[in-house]
C-alpha cells in the first residue's frame, strides 16, 4: 500500500495485493481511511474488464473493505460524502486464481 498526501485532501491510494482476495471488517489499517468528509472513488484498476478482469467494485462497502486477489487499485478521494454502497462483492468467495476467470490461456 503506497498513500500520498496531498496538501487540501486530494490524497491518491494504491492498493496492491499479491495474494487471495481479502476482506476487512473492520479494516484495521488507518491509511485504509478517505480524507475527512470524503470516500474513495476507484479511479484505476488491474481487474477492470479492460484489461480481461471480472469488473472492479468499490471496495469500501458497509460490509468492510474487500480487496481483489492479484490486482492493483488506485483510489482517489471523492467530493460526494454519501454512505458506500451496502450491497456485498458479486463475486464473493469465487475462486480467483490466474485462469479461473474463464480464458482459454495456458498458464
Amino acid at each position: 500500500m503506497v498513500r500520498f498526501f496531498g496538501p487540501s485532501g486530494d490524497d491518491r491510494l494504491l492498493v496492491v495485493n499479491l495474494g487471495a482476495d481479502e476482506h476487512f471488517t473492520p479494516a484495521p489499517e488507518p491509511l485504509l481511511a478517505p480524507p475527512e468528509g470524503r470516500l474513495w472513488t476507484v479511479r484505476w484498476s488491474s481487474e477492470a474488464r479492460a484489461y480481461g478482469g471480472s469488473g472492479t467494485f468499490p471496495p469500501d462497502s458497509a460490509d468492510g473493505w474487500r480487496l481483489p486477489g492479484e490486482a492493483a487499485v488506485f483510489l482517489a478521494p471523492s467530493s460526494e460524502a454519501r454512505e458506500p454502497p451496502g450491497e456485498p462483492w458479486p463475486e464473493v468467495g469465487r475462486d480467483r486464481t490466474r485462469g479461473a476467470r474463464g480464458d482459454k490461456r495456458k498458464a
